[in-house]
């Protein structure tokens, strides 16, 4: 070996020992990053789950109230009390 390649490999071995600290940092920010978004996904889901729900539910009554309503044989049905 020659003293340019001895040079030139000890050269490279300095400059990535002295890269990988910056490296590692770099990645706990990528990895910090990507949790945030992965939370902020799970809780835009959550809320258009539960929004999703509500609505379902309160189209179900509706539903109900009109077959209700449907079935009847005279309007005046709405009002009797039943005992």
């Amino acid at each position: 070996m020659g003293a340019a390649s001895l040079w030139s490999a000890a050269f490279f071995r300095s400059s990535t020992l002295e890269i990988l600290p910056f490296l590692t940092g770099l990645k706990e920010i990528v990895v910090t990053v990507a949790a945030a978004i992965g939370a902020f996904v799970a809780v835009r889901g959550l809320t258009t789950w539960k929004a999703q729900l509500s609505g379902k539910a309160e189209y179900e009554v509706a539903v109900k109230f009109l077959r209700a309503v449907t079935n009847c044989a005279t309007p005046s049905e709405l009002f009797e009390i039943h005992s």
